[in-house]
């Protein structure tokens, strides 16, 4: 990818439909499951087995970008953690580098992934990403 604004292709298309179907169970304000954190069980809105299975989906549908210097962008990734308002006009580009940084994060700061899920986060960049398709509108 390159600094200029991205075009989806089909296959990223299908992946990011496929990744919407997770937004659901984002959405969840109740905390309804108990699963197991990094440092106790937790009251969570996500289920251990979704967590799981978005976790694996992102690497393997391409929103974990391998060549990307996400370490070298990690202050501009907590800039939009720190202020949602960022998330509106984020791009594809953007979006998928925000992917990167925060799950690469959960290797070197542990717990930082349940944080993204518990705080909503993940959710927002999903529904930003939603708009930008226009799927489920």
């Amino acid at each position: 990818m390159t600094n200029q604004s991205m075009i989806l292709t089909e296959t990223q298309k299908t992946a990011v439909q496929g990744l919407l179907t997770f937004l659901p169970a984002l959405q969840n304000k109740d905390r309804e499951f108990v699963r197991n954190g990094y440092w106790s069980e937790m009251a969570s809105i996500v289920s251990t087995a979704t967590a799981r299975n978005l976790f694996r989906y992102l690497y393997d549908n391409g929103f974990v970008l391998p060549e990307f210097d996400w370490m070298a962008w990690s202050e501009e990734a907590l800039s939009y953690l720190d202020n949602r308002e960022k998330l509106k006009s984020a791009d594809w580009q953007t979006l998928y580098q925000l992917l990167t940084a925060h799950i690469r994060a959960d290797r070197t700061s542990e717990g930082h992934y349940d944080t993204i899920l518990e705080n909503g986060f993940l959710r927002d960049v999903l529904t930003r990403m939603q708009e930008l398709s226009g799927i489920g509108q």
